[in-house]
């Protein structure tokens, strides 16, 4: 057995590359339609070069070879063979440099940088084309505009370290796995977070779909997957799925431009695959001419896997895995009354279009109509994106009415700011996110939001006016639909922010803003209501937010517990002691003389004395407090001071503090009589 081969890329050499893994059993591999589509593909990526890599282990298939193929009367075998693409010439001197160690390192950076994937090819007849994973089209994820989904592919070639971003494809084998099984396996795929090696192959997706009994022999083969059947195989590898059916969603189902905006756009954008269940029509001319409802030949359900889309112009693409065709396949989102001269319906549909040999765009030949869109997501993502989009939706709605009555009693004949409200949705992951808010200079209140907890996975809706970036609210995904879910809000700008959350205000002033409630319009509210200033916040104001002591010194510890302040008192009012009392035996001007102070978590002036080097936190316990210091005496009287390294080092405001902490010691022991009672101020 030759160990590799390599050959010229060509639709003759392809074709034969693949007979010669496995020999004439593999007949019309140039009628597949996958292999015709691969080839263009191939070409379009300008491939040079094939490198057959003939005895290959693929996991994916191992699996499913063990779960019926084994037990065949043919011997189709265990092993695959592998196809490798370069857009560079290629020769076994190449390869040979590498094996004896000469110049090694670039004759590998050479395979790298012309490294276009790779094609496994199974031992199976007519069914054969395994995992699949080839570069992108340099076009795709060309702009904002524009985006797919991909994740880095390590290749091990002889011991060669090769790397390709794609996503996974291959056809169904029509015996262990359907169409969505394929789709399903290519979306797990898809998903970044995802281990690959955790990934099962299309029997094990099959098997856990159809709630099989352990060992049963009626598992295979395999006709195809419910809708129910593909949740049921999202659920067992421990994902949850958001299911969109388009037709209790009457704005999905008749409008493109919601169908995108509302569920397709803001999971791609988040890097999330969709799973599309759609119904296949044959709209090619022999067909053309009958009287059925889409104008063609019903084929049969299908899935497909969504993994990119394209809004650069009109109609609207999408990236598709399709097992009938290849990876990255476009389709074009389209009134379904445009195809067909015998429809009137005014739903969408997608129309496939390949490219021929010549790069040229071919007319489709069938319309697949969408009937659900199913959505793996983490199990804490209860949230789906139609919600927080309805959301958003609704906000617009009342900011243009507010523009366009606010207008009219102005009699304004500016530029009106109605409909320059503009949103678009992403879901995130809370590490990302503050990691976006830490690093941006512009965002103005980084520690609120950095410091506020938040689920693990939020919503963000980012708010534009006239195409700048005021605001973006953080939506908890793990809430219920009725629950107060805005965690947050990320200000830009704090003018136009204050302008554009007004109109909520108002209207609620009104009365509710929505009858309708599939939408966190009452949480806005409820986040932007004027909230009463608490007791705590108020001690955050004049004494300082909270701080814990930066550390213990070995004579504040015994037996490992913080030894408490033998002369402690605590205070929360009116003392039944004049100051004079209480510090009377502080000595003027003795640097050894003093008091120490603290004011604890809950408002409590609390006063010790500093004795054998322990200091404040035997006052608090250890516990956070808020600014501390010293109380003295001098010549003239009393003063304090924030001299605590432990708890007053960090404030931005120890003065403003401190003159607020003398405040307190007067409402508790009145004015001293025998001198004022003055403060030192800290001077950075």
């Amino acid at each position: 057995m030759f160990p590799f081969l390599i050959c010229e890329f060509a639709e003759g050499t392809l074709s034969n590359s693949v007979k010669e893994c496995f020999g004439d059993s593999f007949p019309n591999v140039m009628a597949k339609k996958q292999i015709k589509y691969l080839y263009n593909y191939l070409n379009h990526l300008n491939a040079r070069s094939i490198v057959i890599e003939a005895d290959y282990v693929d996991r994916d298939y191992l699996e499913d070879y063990s779960n019926y193929y084994v037990k065949c009367f043919n011997q189709y075998g265990g092993r695959c063979a592998r196809l490798h693409f370069f857009h560079e010439k290629v020769e076994h001197s190449n390869f040979k440099k590498i094996f004896a160690s000469d110049d090694a390192e670039s004759e590998m950076q050479f395979l790298q940088s012309s490294y276009l994937g790779f094609i496994v090819i199974k031992p199976i007849p007519k069914t054969f084309i395994g995992r699949t994973c080839l570069k992108k089209y340099s076009t795709l994820p060309g702009s904002c505009k524009k985006t797919t989904i991909d994740r880095e592919y390590s290749v091990n070639l002889f011991g060669i370290p090769l790397k390709v971003e794609s996503i996974a494809f291959q056809e169904q084998d029509k015996v262990l796995s359907a169409c969505a099984t394929a789709a399903i396996w290519s979306t797990l795929h898809a998903i970044k977070t995802f281990d690959i090696n955790a990934i099962p192959s299309s029997s094990e997706v099959t098997l856990s779909a159809i709630n099989h009994i352990s060992n049963s022999s009626n598992s295979f083969p395999n006709d195809g997957l419910s809708n129910k059947q593909i949740m049921r195989a999202i659920d067992m590898v421990g994902l949850r799925y958001h299911s969109i059916k388009l037709s209790k969603d009457k704005h999905v189902l008749f409008s493109i431009k919601k169908a995108f905006e509302r569920v397709i756009k803001p999971y791609l954008d988040s890097k999330i695959p969709l799973i599309m269940g759609v119904t296949v029509y044959d709209i090619s001319k022999h067909y053309c001419s009958d009287t059925n409802d889409f104008g063609g030949r019903l084929v049969d359900g299908h899935a497909l896997s969504i993994v990119g889309y394209s809004e650069t112009e009109e109609p609207y693409a999408l990236y598709v895995h399709d097992d009938r065709f290849g990876p990255y396949a476009r389709a074009l989102i389209t009134p379904i009354k445009d195809t067909c001269l015998t429809s009137s319906d005014e739903r969408w549909c997608l129309t496939i279009v390949m490219k021929n040999k010549n790069g040229e765009w071919e007319q489709p030949k069938e319309i697949l109509i969408p009937d659900i869109f199913i959505i793996p997501v983490d199990r804490k993502v209860r949230i789906p994106a139609p919600f927080i989009h309805e959301t958003c939706e609704q906000y617009l709605i009342i900011f243009n009415e507010y523009v366009k009555k606010a207008e009219k009693k102005a009699n304004s004949t500016a530029d009106s700011l109605k409909d320059s409200l503009t949103f678009e949705i992403k879901l995130e992951s809370l590490t990302k996110l503050k990691t976006q808010v830490i690093k941006d200079a512009c965002v103005l209140n980084k520690e609120e939001i950095l410091t506020s907890p938040m689920s693990k996975f939020v919503w963000v809706a980012k708010f534009f006016l006239t195409g700048k970036l005021v605001c973006e609210f953080i939506f908890d995904s793990t809430d219920i639909t009725q629950g107060n879910a805005v965690l947050g809000v990320v200000i830009y700008n704090r003018n136009q922010f204050e302008y554009i959350k007004k109109p909520i205000l108002f209207a609620y002033e009104d009365g509710p803003l929505t009858k309708k409630n599939n939408n966190f319009m009452h949480a806005i509210n409820y986040f932007f209501e004027e909230k009463e200033f608490s007791y705590f916040e108020h001690l955050d104001q004049m004494y300082g937010e909270l701080r814990a002591p930066v550390r213990l010194k070995r004579e504040e510890l015994l037996h490992n517990k913080v030894s408490k302040n033998d002369h402690l008192k605590k205070f929360y009012g009116r003392a039944n002691m004049s100051f004079d009392q209480m510090f009377d035996d502080l000595i003027a001007n003795d640097e050894k003389s003093l008091a120490i102070w603290a004011i604890s978590k809950d408002g409590a002036l609390l006063i010790g004395k500093e004795v054998d080097g322990k200091g404040h936190p035997t006052l608090t316990g250890f516990q956070p407090a808020r600014i501390a210091g010293e109380v003295r005496r001098n010549a003239e009287g009393w003063f304090i001071n924030s001299k605590s390294g432990r708890y007053s080092g960090d404030y931005q405001n120890p003065n403003e503090l401190l003159k607020n902490a003398r405040k307190r010691f007067v409402e508790i022991f009145s004015e001293p009589e025998s001198g004022e009672l003055t403060v030192v101020e800290h001077h950075s």
